[in-house]
């Protein structure tokens, strides 16, 4: 393993499934992001340096999936393993991820040990005895069975952070809820009207700036997020409460 210039992307892991891609090495403070998923995909996707992380001083590094397959194939154990060892190089990991990243990061959190993930509408499971889906079951292309999934998998169960989701989304709310379960340290934010993945907020401008800074904070975020929202799409509702699951 060679590092690369900071404009390079080096490949800490290149394989059929996974790929580990990391920007400016030699940085204590490390952020973790993950594909999500995309229709049609069928190959990796691109993986760009982000000028504002790297104005923090951060460390990049970018967990990719060839396929829609929620981190979940033949070499999630070989990536779990190596994660484990680079995570030790940093005094400080954080996560931010989107739907099947989401999963993705929750998966390998123990590996990971982050200090903070921010999450957005992630799916806490791929698996209808799990969770009532009406998508997110039925899009999942891997071929690996349940035991590999968060229930099962030697995860993190004390993670913390902050997970952000629409309410008005049955199916976002369901996993949410679940995840909430299965992970008690997370911090519900709904936000009412923001879409799936913060979709529908993404695109107002200001927006994915407000994620960068949420994504370094040390605490909680939901109230940053929160305020932030009021202001960049004032028609949003938000709530500092954990909605009732359906």
């Amino acid at each position: 393993m060679t590092e690369g210039d900071a404009d390079t992307a080096e490949y800490l892991f290149d394989g059929d499934h996974l790929r580990m891609s990391w920007f400016d090495a030699g940085r204590t403070f490390l952020l973790v992001t993950f594909d999500h998923w995309q229709p049609d995909r069928s190959d990796f996707g691109s993986f760009e340096r982000s000028q504002f992380w790297t104005r923090q001083g951060v460390s990049q590094l970018r967990i990719g999936t060839r396929h829609n397959d929620w981190f979940l194939n033949p070499e999630t154990a070989e990536i779990e393993s190596l994660l484990a060892e680079f995570r030790q190089r940093f005094e400080r990991v954080h996560a931010l991820a989107f739907s099947m990243g989401g999963f993705g990061a929750l998966r390998l959190s123990k590996a990971l040990n982050a200090n903070r993930m921010l999450l957005f509408s992630p799916q806490a499971s791929v698996w209808s005895e799990d969770v009532q889906d009406s998508f997110w079951c039925r899009a999942y292309k891997g071929t690996l069975g349940r035991s590999t999934g968060l229930h099962e998998s030697p995860v993190k169960r004390g993670q913390s952070g902050t997970l952000v989701f629409d309410p008005d989304n049955r199916d976002d709310t369901r996993h949410a809820n679940l995840c909430a379960t299965l992970f008690p340290k997370l911090e519900l934010c709904p936000i009412s009207g923001s879409g799936h993945s913060f979709s529908r907020l993404l695109s107002v401008k200001g927006s994915f700036a407000a994620v960068q800074k949420a994504s370094l904070k040390l605490g909680r975020c939901g109230d940053f997020l929160r305020s932030r929202c009021k202001v960049l799409q004032p028609d949003v509702t938000v709530s500092a409460e954990r909605p009732p699951g359906s």
